[in-house]
This record gives C-alpha cells, structure tokens and sequence, in this order.
C-alpha cells in the first residue's frame, strides 16, 4: 500500500496573505514534516510521534526523527535553509490545487 502524506499548507496565493496551517499560527510543525519526508524519507511514524510530542516544533521533529530513526540535524538544517522555503511553498500550492475548497484534516482519498 501506497501513503502520500501532505502537510495542510494554505499559501499565499489561495489566502490573499501568507501561509496558514490548520494547528498552529505559523507552519513550523508541517514544514519540518516536510523536510523529514523529503530529506530523510519520513513516514506515518514520525507524523505520529510528532502529533504525540508536546513542545516546540523542533522537540516534535526530534521525536519525529527517533521514531523513525532518522537524522535530526539534516532535518533542521533543511528547516532551517532556502529548501525549507520552497517546500512549504510547493507543499502549499499542491495542497491548494488539490483542494480549493475547504476540507477537514486529515482527509483520506482512496483509489484516487
């Protein structure tokens, strides 16, 4: 079975301002997600230490990276860079075209 985790990233173009995240004020937790998937292959494992961990953004990624026995510091190194900003804002546009319209997280699509 194939998963395709995405990050509910609103971005500028859909909200008329900035970038919008369902949980929180900024989008700290869903792009250090971003970078785990990207970076080091992230999988449900760490989205699920993440949601479990209390603290900062960067506590949640630490526990995302023992959970699935990945390399923290390449993770903030990508949080904390140039990539970082193009994921959240390519995670942003493909969340945005995927759904224009409101729509609960999570949301599971199946066979689509």
């Amino acid at each position: 079975m194939n998963f395709k985790l995405t990050a509910g990233i609103r971005g500028p173009e859909h909200t008329g301002s900035g970038f919008r995240c369902v949980d929180e004020a900024n989008c700290d937790e869903e792009v250090y997600f971003v970078c785990a998937r990207e970076v080091e292959g992230a999988s449900v494992h760490c989205l699920a230490a993440m949601d479990e961990t209390r603290g900062t953004p960067s506590a949640k990624a630490q526990a995302c990276a023992e959970a699935d026995g990945l390399d923290f510091s390449k993770i903030d190194a990508c949080f904390n860079s140039d990539q970082g900003a193009s994921l959240k804002a390519a995670e942003a546009l493909y969340f945005d075209t995927k759904f224009p319209e409101s729509v609960g997280v999570p949301h599971i699509e199946i066979n689509v």
